[in-house]
């Protein structure tokens, strides 16, 4: 796993911290400002700490544990942790999500992981559009089950796209080329498959089914 995986849970519970300190050192103390600042520092921390949990899972021989998946809860927890970067951002968030009648297999903290790549992505690739829309939506086909991360972002040539599906090639200029690749990773442990589309007006559609 690569370090910022790690590194975003951790600045998004100092960036608190500090809100914290500021609140704390005003006249009149918004205690509500604070506990919620302080919940989401707890969340994060405990983020954190399951990485830690899933990079020693990741090395082990030993299967991913597989549990029903509640699609809608792990998306909003991504986006619980995406939430300074949707902010940032000024992200319109959009989730359309149908529990299917039979849950899923799959392990809660992998998927939460690769949602949570796939929407930072999206969330990045929005950063400069004119319209910033991340929606999050399923479909069904047949017993097949898709849950779709949709963006807004820049118009994708057919070889950026190609290179979206190669190893060590980012376009970040801090990226490390492996974000999909993981993805792919985790998801091929757990019997899903990872497929991505660009539109044809602009923006990307990355598919897990």
């Amino acid at each position: 796993f690569p370090s910022h995986e790690i590194n975003q849970p951790l600045t998004a519970v100092m960036a608190m911290s500090e809100v914290c300190i500021q609140a704390l050192n005003k006249p009149h103390i918004p205690l509500d400002k604070v506990l919620s600042n302080l919940d989401k520092a707890a969340f994060n921390i405990k983020r954190a700490s399951d990485l830690l949990v899933s990079i020693r899972m990741d090395s082990s021989p030993e299967h991913a544990n597989l549990e029903p998946l509640n699609l809608r809860d792990l998306t909003h927890t991504a986006l619980e942790l995406l939430d300074s970067q949707v902010q940032a951002h000024q992200i319109k968030v959009k989730v359309q999500i149908t529990e299917p009648e039979h849950a899923p297999l799959g392990n809660p903290l992998y998927m939460t992981q690769v949602f949570t790549n796939l929407m930072r992505n999206a969330i990045e690739a929005m950063s400069q559009s004119p319209t910033r829309v991340l929606t999050v939506f399923t479909k069904t086909w047949g017993d097949k089950l898709e849950l779709v991360i949709d963006d807004t972002g820049p118009v994708i040539s057919d070889e950026s796209l190609s290179q979206l599906n190669q190893p060590f090639n980012s376009s970040k200029e801090q990226g490390l080329g492996i974000g999909l690749l993981i993805c792919r990773s985790l998801l091929s442990r757990q019997g899903f498959t990872l497929d991505m589309r660009a539109k044809p007006g602009g923006g990307l559609q990355a598919t897990v089914e």
